[in-house]
């Protein structure tokens, strides 16, 4: 009887061993509540540590700097980089057979002296030696100014279909500027190549601004 109590405790006791075991190794894989809002609260804290912030979320305001003198937005500077004018310098004609290019040079790069006009004239089928260039132009202004005499023709290159020649007008005449901070827009205006009896090219203020002033 002894022997079979004796064998009924320590079986009793063994399962209880077992148990204790379990439940033990249980709890050390499933955290408790308590334990698992600590590991969240540290993961968080750990993600804020290690949150870089990309380059596109900084403020765009840093690098961005002011127009500086000479640029398109600064009349008062130094002439205007070719590049942010386009083809706002260049006036094109193509009238006839014979197209004619003219840009206002100025504000690429500036005469003291004179207004430039690069003018270009292309044809297949004109002969552009026949012609007096000189008696060709007149200059006109917002003013009421108009200059028919005293501008200057110079043709450097090009042959009798394709070539480049400048236009130059005084800027000063009679001791006053053709072009003032008044000037609302300036014309050139070219007459009678291929029996076209009006070209006319202008340009107005915001392009004349960025003529330096003398």
């Amino acid at each position: 009887m002894r022997k079979k109590s004796l064998s009924i405790f320590l079986v009793v006791t063994l399962i209880i061993g077992t148990v204790w075991v379990g439940a033990s190794l249980v709890g050390r894989l499933i955290p408790d509540k308590e334990t698992l809002q600590a590991a969240e609260v540290r993961t968080g804290e750990v993600e804020d540590r290690t949150t870089v912030e990309t380059p596109g979320e900084q403020d765009d305001t840093i690098g961005k700097e002011s127009p500086s003198e000479g640029s398109e937005q600064d009349p008062a500077g130094k002439a205007a980089d070719p590049a942010a004018l386009g083809d706002r310098l260049l006036l094109i004609d193509g009238q006839g057979d014979v197209e004619i290019g003219v840009t206002l040079e100025n504000p690429i790069q500036d005469d003291e002296a004179y207004l430039v006009f690069k003018t270009q004239l292309n044809t297949h089928s004109v002969d552009l030696d026949g012609y007096d260039y000189e008696k060709l132009a007149t200059l006109r202004t917002s003013e009421g100014l108009k200059i028919s005499k005293g501008i200057l023709w110079e043709r450097p290159e090009g042959d009798i279909h394709h070539f480049i020649g400048y236009y130059k007008v005084p800027r000063i005449i009679d001791g006053k500027n053709v072009v003032t901070k008044d000037t609302t827009y300036l014309e050139l205006r070219i007459t009678g190549i291929d029996n076209v009896e009006d070209r006319t090219f202008r340009w107005e203020k915001d392009v004349l601004d960025l003529i330096p002033a003398i």
